[in-house]
């Protein structure tokens, strides 16, 4: 299982706790208004820490190790300090959404709460709102694929002959132009110059990010050793 899956996987986990410990606190006998307070002054942020949100992006973090292992044993320090840079973003932006969610989840459920709405329909609204979807999903991966990308020039950075080979297979949606690289690259492959001006096909261009634009794409160049 890739982090980024693994990822998906420990949030979706949390997000079933959660409903869960709210589910248990509608049943609770406290009234609509008390659980509506309550629920206001909740720190939700706390809260996912406690349910392991934190724990569970720190793992994903250190999961992308193995990308850098999979491209070079060594790096240097300019090259070890941008992917630290590009990790610390990508854990930022993850807390970041996770807590944006949360906020959605209180406002929800207060609503609902002082609306009258019945508890079955709070906790179908929240199962909705998620923690997480297939949008966030696919951002999530193709940060993954990003980092792996980014990883693979950082590190071929100074060697503009370096020849690489474009990777990944296809899938059923896969792009035009991936699809075409694939059954035409060329059997030496490609230098890191030549993919740096990117690499035309009739569909557009692929540079060392994939496809223009490349949201959800998952393939990457691995050097030709």
């Amino acid at each position: 299982m890739l982090p980024f899956e693994q990822l998906q996987k420990d949030i979706e986990a949390i997000q079933a706790k959660l409903i869960k410990e709210i589910d248990a606190m509608l049943a609770s006998g406290k009234s609509k208004q008390e659980i509506a307070v309550f629920i206001d002054s909740t720190n939700f942020d706390e809260l996912l820490d406690d349910y392991g949100a934190s724990d569970a992006v720190r793992k994903y973090v250190t999961g992308l190790d193995s990308v850098v292992k999979d491209v070079a044993k060594d790096l240097s320090d300019n090259v070890a300090n941008s992917l630290e840079l590009i990790q610390n973003k990508q854990s930022e932006y993850i807390l970041g959404n996770l807590s944006n969610r949360m906020v959605l989840w209180q406002s929800s459920m207060v609503e609902g709460l002082i609306s009258g709405v019945k508890d079955a329909d709070i906790l179908k609204q929240l199962q909705t709102i998620g923690l997480t979807d297939s949008q966030a999903g696919s951002v999530l991966q193709t940060s993954y694929y990003n980092f792996s990308r980014a990883t693979t020039a950082a590190v071929y950075e100074d060697d503009p002959d370096q020849k690489f080979r474009y990777t990944g297979g296809t899938i059923p949606t896969s792009s035009p132009q991936c699809r075409w690289l694939f059954k035409n690259q060329k059997s030496e492959g490609y230098t890191k110059a030549e993919i740096d001006r990117g690499i035309e096909t009739p569909f557009g261009i692929i540079n060392f990010f994939g496809r223009i634009p490349n949201y959800n794409c998952i393939h990457t160049w691995k050097a030709i050793r």
